[in-house]
């Protein structure tokens, strides 16, 4: 069986910039798992609760991936972009453990080369990109 990657944005802030590219994703294809406040998305589901912070999140993104690596396996990518913290980082490792491909945002193109910088330090990371080779990079592993 083959299965096609789904594109997925998870919204962390609403800015007015981040909605802009949240827009623009949906409108290229892309799904919205956005986790209501104070819960965590596990296993596809949107659990509410008063669930610990996970790298000091809730929502965090570190569940969300624990999640698709369990599920998806080695029929995922994942992609972490700028920004501050670890949060991203242990969840896209066990994405990779799992079989699925990642891309990490170059340091030179990251607003905050923090994030990714974790994620590559940690061994998640398959390859570096810059913002702008992003999709690019992607796209040649589908």
């Amino acid at each position: 069986m083959h299965y096609m990657p789904l594109p997925v944005v998870m919204v962390s802030s609403l800015t007015q910039s981040g909605a802009k590219t949240t827009l623009e994703a949906l409108e290229a294809g892309a799904v919205d798992f956005v986790a209501k406040p104070h819960s965590h998305i596990y296993d596809g589901k949107n659990e509410i609760g008063n669930g610990e912070k996970v790298s000091g999140h809730r929502p965090s993104v570190d569940v969300l991936f624990n999640s698709v690596a369990k599920i998806a396996g080695a029929n995922a990518i994942g992609v972490i972009l700028t920004g501050m913290g670890s949060d991203w980082a242990k969840g896209l490792l066990a994405m990779k453990n799992a079989g699925a491909r990642t891309i990490g945002q170059d340091e030179a193109s990251c607003v905050v080369y923090g994030m990714p910088k974790v994620a590559y330090a940690i061994g998640a990371v398959e390859k570096q990109l810059p913002l702008n080779r992003v999709a690019d990079g992607i796209l040649s592993l589908i």
